[in-house]
């Protein structure tokens, strides 16, 4: 996976098939799936082989509004709608759990974001 384009705000995925180009604004959150992630945005998912650490990695140097809330979540932060103890709720609904080792981290990052 990387990034393309001058300002850095897609993320190119290559599913062997063909490339896939997605905007980091429309990725609602990223999931593991066994060796694949999936990077979910609110019309598709999209599957590809990788890992957790990786994705991290590459979303951290493009932009401040993703973070890992669980060994198998990443979220991003403009989909949020409530922040929980345990779980995220997302603006379509859907429910992202918070590991507890991530919960602080997940928090403090959350806050910075909200005063950007």
């Amino acid at each position: 996976m990387q990034t393309v384009g001058k300002s850095e705000k897609y993320l190119t995925l290559d599913n062997k098939r063909r490339m896939l180009v997605v905007k980091y604004e429309d990725i609602e959150y990223v999931k593991s799936n066994g060796r694949k992630v999936v990077i979910v945005t609110p019309t598709d998912e999209y599957e590809v082989y990788g890992k957790m650490y990786d994705i991290t990695e590459k979303l951290d140097r493009a932009n401040s509004y993703f973070c890992r809330c669980h060994k198998g979540y990443i979220v991003n932060f403009n989909h949020i709608a409530e922040f929980g103890r345990k779980y995220i709720i997302l603006k379509s609904g859907k429910e992202i759990p918070v590991g507890k080792f991530y919960l602080e981290d997940t928090k403090q990052k959350f806050f910075e974001f909200l005063e950007m």
